[in-house]
């Protein structure tokens, strides 16, 4: 699955998909250039994951992983 949730509503919409598949738990790479929007999308995908893989997003601003792992 590839989803660019990059936003509070497309965080829930992809949970409420999650949620409706028998594939639980899942692996997310996760990468942000929002300290804002990392903490919704981390904290709200972290329940259903067996494995968060944090990256940098390839821009300037984008978070280290190390930044994102506060989230989790």
């Amino acid at each position: 699955i590839l989803d660019a949730a990059h936003n509070e509503e497309g965080v829930r919409g992809l949970v409420q998909n999650l949620k409706s598949w028998d594939r639980q738990p899942y692996t997310f790479v996760l990468g942000s250039l929002s300290h804002t929007r990392a903490a919704v999308l981390v904290r709200t995908l972290a329940p259903f994951a067996k494995r968060l893989i944090l990256v940098k997003v390839n821009q300037d601003r984008g978070l280290t992983p190390d930044a994102l792992k506060t989230y989790v």
